[in-house]
């Protein structure tokens, strides 16, 4: 027997062989060549694998052996194995086999011994259909994702079915026959039998098998079950229980997972008249069509999709807030109309009463409290779903209408869903809690109290219990919530809303509670004949004071009364700078740090300034700048605030030392004493 391979490198060819009587084996190898053999019971296993590509001899002697072939092409290790997509088309490429050898001719026959006629093999490439290209996805709007739209298409007619193939090529392609279905099969398997005959006209043959492992493609539109589906308002208006848009998908996985939404709607032309009137209820047997896109999608790549559509018919006295929504993953249809709930068996919708909530499903339920009320054609609410654990608020509050109930509102007081305003403005009320409202409290002094909220009153206002008033001119509040605002002192003034008087000029004089005025006479201002005042500080004409003037403070740097001022030496009352420090006149200056430190030298007025100014200098580790200016390799040891010292070496290093210099040198133990045994060099 021969083999030769140029194609693959691991090549195995696998024979089972039933003992009948005796059997004699010579076993052999040559380079690239391994012959192994089991056995068990009555059976011989023969494995020969070629790694490399070469020519390869296995010889056999057999005495009394029947060789029966193995049919179970099931349980067989296939020989080859390809993967493909069921999205390939009638006559789409699957795989290709090289079968030249040195031996045989180019003519080759091939049987099917057992498949289902998905394949054919043929060997001209011109044969081959390409796979198309994949549609594009558009976008359909309305927030829905893009995809491919349906189209209605045919598919080619499979391939007759063959169980014999005649190939006069060493490539042989294998084809597809008949459209693959994943959901069906996942593999399919090809055991075949392949002749050829030598020059001499010996024929060979073999047997073998094919695996071809099968992967879901998204090739399969969604299906709505029903072409239409509606929503019948005459029976209903609103529903907790929705209309199910129910569709398939026949692609497996995530390829059949399908998403719901909604598109476009078709509104009737007079819509808009009965969404401004204020009177729904006379139009209550009005009834209104619309015509709801749903898009149906699924998830796969690309994502197809197709459409379908609601009709819903609903009374005008619904249209106010009236919205459609479908469940992204359950296709639940809703007619939806927040603020409005209706009875079990009642067209209309009622908009929600003050105190309660209506989501806009048909149930309404009370602020606070998650029971959810059904209007009995009675007359009489029962509750229908109670949502646990509520975990609503005890203080919130609607108006009516209401899809939602809304805090308590700052001002008002809240309970069981009603809020009520504090009219009496000489009281206010804190925030509420979730739990409960405060009690009303009296309005404090100097605060502006109105419709139950406490204002505070800013500086340069007073309050009056209702509001805020603005301190006239000449008057001033330097406080929060002041309760009346304080005259300014004579000799000086202020105008609205200040929360601070400002002196007169020299050539003005007030009297106390008003704006400045100019001086009368010089007997009244004696500011006006000479500044009796420090240089640079200002002179007040004040009529209270003995001497009809004052003088304010000191210029900045220096104390005193302001008529006479003395510097301030801030080196001495401050201890401004680090060790160098010179007064000035009006202010102070540091001197540079000293030797060995380093940082700024700050100079500024007054001692307030100086006390938060201080000049602080660190020291400075020479050793870092080049060693400290000790030699190479000698350590160098910083001092505060003085030269560094260099003395000893870095390991490995002998001190040397030349008129005073330290310098090291590498050390050389075999100097040092006792550094090496006896008799040792």
């Amino acid at each position: 027997m021969h083999a030769r391979n140029e194609m693959h490198e691991n090549l195995q060819l696998n024979l089972k062989i039933t003992i009948m009587t005796q059997a004699k084996i010579d076993k052999s190898t040559d380079d690239g060549i391994e012959v192994q053999i089991s056995s068990a019971s009555n059976k011989l296993e023969i494995f020969i694998s070629q790694r490399r590509n070469c020519e390869s001899k296995l010889f056999l002697e057999m005495t009394n052996f029947n060789l029966v072939a193995d049919t179970d092409f099931d349980n067989q290790e296939p020989i080859f194995i390809f993967d493909t997509s069921e999205e390939k088309p009638i006559r789409g490429f699957i795989a290709s086999l090289d079968l030249s050898n040195p031996f045989t001719t180019d003519s080759y026959r091939i049987e099917i011994l057992n498949g289902n006629g998905y394949f054919r093999f043929i060997d001209d490439p011109d044969l081959v259909v390409s796979v198309p290209p994949p549609k594009e996805e558009v976008d359909a709007g309305f927030g829905i994702p893009p995809y491919v739209p349906y189209e209605e298409s045919t598919s080619p007619e499979p391939l007759t079915k063959r169980t014999t193939f005649n190939i006069n090529s060493n490539n042989v392609i294998i084809i597809l026959a008949a459209p693959l279905d994943f959901r069906l099969q996942t593999e399919s398997r090809i055991a075949y039998r392949i002749s050829s005959s030598l020059p001499d006209g010996t024929t060979y043959s073999g047997t073998g098998v094919i695996l071809i492992r099968i992967s879901d493609y998204n090739n399969h539109w969604p299906s709505a079950i029903k072409g239409k589906y509606s929503w019948d308002g005459n029976e209903c208006a609103l529903s907790t229980d929705p209309l199910v848009v129910e569709a398939t998908d026949l692609d497996e996985t995530i390829n059949a997972e399908l998403e719901y939404y909604i598109g476009s709607i078709t509104r009737p032309q007079n819509e808009t008249f009965y969404k401004e009137v204020q009177q729904l209820y006379l139009y209550e047997d009005v009834m209104l069509d619309y015509d709801v896109t749903v898009h149906i999608l699924d998830k796969g790549t690309p994502r197809l999709g197709r459409t379908t559509h609601v009709s819903v018919t609903l009374s005008a006295a619904c249209v106010t807030t009236l919205g459609f929504e479908i469940g992204l993953a359950t296709g639940d249809f809703f007619v939806k109309a927040p603020g409005y709930y209706s009875a079990s068996n009642k067209k209309y919708c009622d908009p929600c009463e003050a105190g309660y909530y209506c989501h806009g499903y048909g149930l309404r339920a009370q602020c606070t409290t998650c029971d959810f009320e059904l209007l009995q054609p009675n007359g009489s609410y029962d509750i229908v779903e109670t949502v646990s654990p509520c975990e609503r608020s005890k203080t919130e509050f609607s108006f009516g209408g209401a899809s939602e109930c809304s805090p308590c509102k700052d001002g008002w007081i809240c309970e069981e869903g009603v809020a009520l305003p504090i009219l009496d403005h000489s009281m206010y009320i804190e925030t509420c809690s979730i739990e409960s409202c405060p009690e009303p409290l009296p309005c404090p002094a100097g605060a502006a109290c109105m419709f139950g909220i406490k204002q505070d009153c800013e500086p340069g206002t007073s309050g009056n219990g209702e509001r805020c008033v603005f301190c006239p001119p000449g008057r001033y509040s330097d406080e929060v919530n002041a309760a009346e605002c304080e005259c300014c002192l004579p000799g000086f003034e202020s105008s609205h809303k200040k929360a601070s008087c400002i002196p007169c000029a020299f050539n003005e004089i007030s009297y106390g509670c008003q704006q400045c005025v100019p001086c009368p006479s010089s007997e009244e201002c004696p500011c006006l004949e000479s500044n009796p005042c420090f240089a640079g500080v200002q002179c007040v004409n004040d009529p209270n004071s003995d001497d009809g003037f004052l003088c304010l403070a000191c210029p900045e740097g220096t104390e005193g009364n302001g008529r006479e001022c003395d510097d301030i030496d801030e080196c001495e009352v401050a201890g401004a700078c680090f060790e160098s420090c010179h007064n000035k006149e009006h202010g102070y200056e540091c001197g540079s740090c000293p030797a060995g430190y380093a940082g700024e030298t700050p100079s500024g007025i007054g001692k307030e300034y100086a006390e938060n100014n201080q000049q602080i200098c660190t020291d400075v580790d020479e050793c870092l700048v080049n060693n400290g200016g000790c030699g190479e390799h000698v350590l160098c040891s910083n001092n505060i605030g003085e030269a560094p010292t260099c003395e000893g070496c870095e390991d490995g290093y002998a001190v040397l030392e030349i008129d005073s210099i330290v310098t090291c040198k590498r050390a050389n133990p075999c100097e040092e004493a006792d550094a090496c045994a006896t008799n040792a060099r």
